[in-house]
């Protein structure tokens, strides 16, 4: 896929358009704003999708483990005191299906990440 630019007049603000080239772009968003404005322009990158991470399994196990304890109280001391290896296989199941429910529901991420951003400065007036 050919890379696609995109201009904002804010460094972190929502940048717009997709264009073929970063001086399109560049166009673009000087046409569109007042002469003396610094335009920013940027490649759009593919959305990226929140990930559940480990620390998100290890807090899942500690509720669990919170709960069982108020229904058994020290009868359950240590039910589910796993490993790293354990955790790291339950975060990529549960990845998975966090996945695929978003899939299912049609809520995946509909943003793009703006990389390789670049400042530039108003045209000196003649």
């Amino acid at each position: 896929m050919a890379e696609k630019y995109c201009w904002s007049d804010c460094e972190d603000e929502e940048f717009m358009g997709e264009h073929e080239t970063r001086e399109d772009a560049l166009e673009e968003g000087r046409d569109a704003r007042e002469a003396g404005t610094t335009i920013w322009t940027g490649i759009v990158s593919q959305p990226k999708r929140p990930a559940v991470k480990i620390g998100d399994v290890y807090d899942f196990v500690e509720q669990k483990q919170d709960e069982a304890y108020d229904l058994g109280g020290e009868a359950t001391n240590g039910w589910l005191d796993v490993d790293k290896e354990k955790l790291e296989g339950l975060r990529v199941g549960f990845d998975e299906v966090f996945r695929a429910w978003l899939v299912k529901h049609e809520l995946e991420p509909q943003w793009s990440v703006v990389d390789a951003i670049r400042e530039h400065p108003p045209k000196e007036q003649s």
